[in-house]
């Protein structure tokens, strides 16, 4: 552990486990205090031995990841050892971009790892394990509701469209799109951006048809990215 100390590569880890998730998020997510998880990383909070045993505990990482990280911890992905831990479920990140724009085409569907979340949460959001995926976001169409390179958790059994909610959708050309499917007083749906700039964000009106021709993969239901 020569250049730094066991404090800085608890922080190290830390903050690669975090991600490109904001403290608030992964705060919420795991039910810790993100102005803790703020003073740690801004070294305001002492990471000793106790509070790295604490957060492994909290966000359900294998005993060690925080307290005794080695210089391959910080490059290796950090996947709890059982993958069925009671607490916590892992949810597949696949190498997937949907496009908060036209569509992102995606050449090949593969799992780059997963991300732990808490089954009280999933319990409270009405969400099972075997229906979600993890996916990206690119493109700012759905600013500022989704940025760029936000992580979006999508609920692959929720693709019966309700108006305001945010859907993933496969394009005719089998990209697929993050969008806001709102339906007008006549019974008509449209695909919305919520980009303020319609100039280069227009809507599209997909007229009054079978919700069942709509093809949604499944419902947006958490973000997680940068502040």
């Amino acid at each position: 552990m020569q250049g730094m100390d066991i404090q800085e590569l608890r922080r190290q880890a830390l903050k690669r486990i975090i991600g490109d998730m904001s403290y608030k998020a992964f705060a919420e997510l795991h039910n810790v205090d993100a102005s803790y998880i703020s003073q740690i990383l801004g070294k305001h909070r002492s990471f000793g031995e106790k509070a790295a045993s604490n957060m492994e505990a909290r966000i359900g990482l294998r005993e060690g990841t925080l307290l005794s990280p080695d210089s391959e911890d910080l490059v290796a992905p950090v996947i709890a050892d059982d993958q069925s831990h009671g607490d916590y479920a892992f949810i597949p990140v696949l190498s997937i971009k949907a496009a908060a724009g036209n569509g992102h085409e995606n050449v090949e569907e593969v799992s780059e790892g997963t991300l732990a979340f808490k089954r009280e949460w999933m319990v409270r959001q009405g969400l099972r394990e075997e229906n979600l995926r993890l996916i990206r976001a690119c493109g700012d169409s759905m600013y500022p509701s989704i940025i760029e390179g936000d992580m979006l958790l999508v609920d692959t059994s929720r693709i019966e469209p309700h108006s305001g909610n945010v859907y993933a959708i496969r394009r005719p050309d089998y990209s697929l799109s993050v969008k806001r499917l709102v339906q007008g007083f006549t019974g008509g749906w449209t695909i919305v951006s919520d980009n303020p700039d319609k100039s280069k964000h227009r809507d599209e009106p997909i007229g009054d048809i079978s919700t069942s021709t709509i093809p949604i993969v499944g419902r947006v239901v958490w973000r997680g990215g940068m502040m």
